[in-house]
């Protein structure tokens, strides 16, 4: 798993759960002391059994622990990758794109890196089908990012499940579909600055 993934999901537990939690749960998935670097791969075991005792000590589901988790960890991935969304982009353009974007680049800065793979496609003009395959299976990641881009966009999304990995799917379906924004949201585009 990529190293910035880790290093957010520090910052969200210490931030939300506080940093005990965090320190317990890397020694309780046998890596006590160990410092994360976003710019390093770790093995999915390891980043597995992380997620699974911070959701353990933050006595949370994991499901739910991680779609928190993504919705936090969205506005900080729209930081790092701000340069190559186009200016005007909103959420379901993020989302659509966010295979041949996004992913692409990924891989092109670590040829080691395996982000999911998304195949993503505008199915009406309020709504973009994802399919997600991974081995790590966490869907319920991309759930929340889903959610939190389009609150970095200062929009709202409804994201549904059609097939799941974990319920014995060859892959997860994901479809998002933009919800009206109200008459006084001021919906941000990619190029905004992130302050309000």
């Amino acid at each position: 798993m990529h190293g910035m993934i880790l290093t957010g999901l520090n910052k969200f537990v210490a931030a939300r759960y506080g940093a005990e939690v965090w320190t317990q749960a890397l020694a309780d998935a046998g890596v006590a002391g160990v410092v994360f670097v976003p710019t390093t791969d770790y093995p999915d075991a390891q980043a597995t059994a992380v997620l699974a005792a911070v959701a353990r000590r933050a006595g949370r589901d994991l499901d739910a622990l991680l779609q928190e988790f993504g919705e936090a960890l969205a506005g900080t991935l729209i930081g790092v990758y701000r340069s190559i969304i186009p200016a005007g982009w909103k959420t379901l353009d993020v989302i659509a794109s966010a295979e041949a974007t996004i992913h692409r680049v990924v891989r092109l800065r670590n040829p080691e890196a395996s982000p999911p793979r998304l195949t993503c496609r505008r199915t009406a003009p309020d709504e973009v089908t994802v399919v997600y395959r991974s081995g790590r299976r966490l869907c319920a990641l991309a759930k929340g990012l889903c959610r939190g881009i389009a609150a970095w966009f200062r929009e709202s999304v409804a994201v549904t499940e059609s097939a799941c990995m974990l319920k014995g799917a060859p892959e997860c379906v994901l479809s998002v579909r933009l919800l009206p924004v109200p008459a006084t949201a001021k919906p941000r585009t990619a190029g905004s600055p992130a302050s309000n």
